[in-house]
């Protein structure tokens, strides 16, 4: 069973659990994540978000996984996508302009997922598709974005798509259990082994 929040409640609870084993392990994650959500719509949200759960006291972090319905295809490969390379680029921009406000640039960015296009082109609950090679390059988007403003970035889509990755998205887009589980501890991983998160 995928736990509500996915993988990001995975590192909730792993959190949560070390702040039992020691209190001075103080960290809290929120996830404010919206489904079917594009970086036009966490542009709206993102200062809202933020200010209510940030305090000047506090070294918060914010984590952006953003871009797999950006990437999003109408119809057919031909037609125009949800959002164009070059305004996802700039949507990026505003997301860390607005961030920073708030971080003071303590951002990561976590890379896109790789689909099974056999069950995303088209997809089968709504007229858009989704494609391995359009999503690549919103992730690189992403890695270059975050290269760009010295942030770190956490790549996902080239360590599962150089595995048997098919299985953990049941519906081609999703991942199930077993894909939250390595995304979170990819992220765990990174965090841990590059001292993002001390206690």
């Amino acid at each position: 069973m995928i736990l509500p929040g996915g993988w990001v409640q995975y590192l909730r609870s792993y959190f949560d659990n070390e702040r039992v084993r020691d209190p001075k392990k103080d960290f809290s994650v929120y996830n404010q994540s919206v489904s079917g959500n594009t970086t036009f719509g966490l542009i709206d949200r993102v200062e809202t978000e933020t200010k209510y759960r940030t305090q000047e006291d506090q070294k918060d972090i914010i984590v952006f996984a953003i871009g797999i319905n950006d990437s999003a295809i109408r119809e057919s490969p031909q037609d125009k996508g949800r959002t164009s390379k070059e305004q996802f680029r700039h949507n990026l921009s505003s997301l860390i302009r607005k961030a920073t406000h708030y971080v003071d640039g303590r951002i990561i960015f976590i890379g896109l997922t790789p689909v099974d296009e056999t069950k995303t082109n088209p997809i089968s609950w709504n007229s858009v598709l989704y494609t391995n090679e359009r999503i690549r390059q919103f992730e690189n988007a992403i890695l270059e974005t975050a290269e760009e403003n010295k942030l770190p970035f956490i790549p996902i889509f080239e360590s599962l798509i150089n595995t048997n990755y098919k299985p953990m998205f049941p519906d081609g887009l999703h991942p199930d259990t077993k894909g939250h589980e390595l995304i979170f501890k990819t992220v765990k991983d990174y965090l841990e082994k590059n001292k993002v998160i001390e206690f």
